[in-house]
C-alpha cells in the first residue's frame, strides 16, 4: 500500500533534475555577473562614505567603464579584505565614468550609475547625502 524505497529515490532524482534545469533557465551567468558588480559598486560607495566620515583627508570614489576604486588622499584604499582598483565582472560595463568626492559628513554629488551586461541594465543611485542603492 506504500511506496518502495526505489520509487521514492527515483521521484526525488527526477525532481532534482527538473529543478536544476528550471533554475538555470531563470538565472543566467550574465545576471549573476551584473548583480555581483552592482553589489561591488554599492559596497565601494558605502566604504568611501564611511571612510570619509571616519578620517580627515580626501576620499574619492572613481568609476571607469570597467573598474571602480576608493582612493584615500589620492592612493587606492586596501586592506586584507579588499584591494582597489577593483575590476567589474567580465562582460559588465559601467557608465558614466565619474569621480565622486565625499566630505566629512559623507555627502557627495547625486548621480546615477548604469551597469550594463548584454541587454540588461541595473542602475545604482547615489543621493546627495551619499547613500547608494
Amino acid at each position: 500500500m506504500g511506496f518502495t524505497l526505489i520509487e521514492l529515490i527515483a521521484v526525488l532524482l527526477l525532481i532534482g533534475i527538473v529543478s536544476a534545469t528550471v533554475t538555470s533557465r531563470f538565472f543566467s551567468a550574465t545576471d549573476a555577473a551584473l548583480l555581483g558588480s552592482r553589489d561591488d559598486v554599492v559596497s565601494a560607495l558605502r566604504l568611501a562614505q564611511q571612510t570619509a566620515m571616519d578620517q580627515a583627508g580626501s576620499v574619492t570614489f572613481v568609476a571607469t567603464s570597467t573598474s571602480i576604486s576608493v582612493n584615500i588622499n589620492g592612493a587606492p584604499a586596501s586592506s586584507s579584505a579588499f584591494n582597489f582598483p577593483l575590476s567589474l565582472r567580465q562582460g559588465v560595463s559601467l557608465s558614466p565614468a565619474v569621480t565622486l568626492n565625499f566630505n566629512r559628513l559623507g555627502e557627495t554629488s547625486a548621480t546615477t550609475l548604469a551597469l550594463t551586461a548584454g541587454s540588461e541594465t541595473i542602475n545604482v543611485t547615489v543621493s546627495a547625502a551619499g547613500y547608494a542603492r
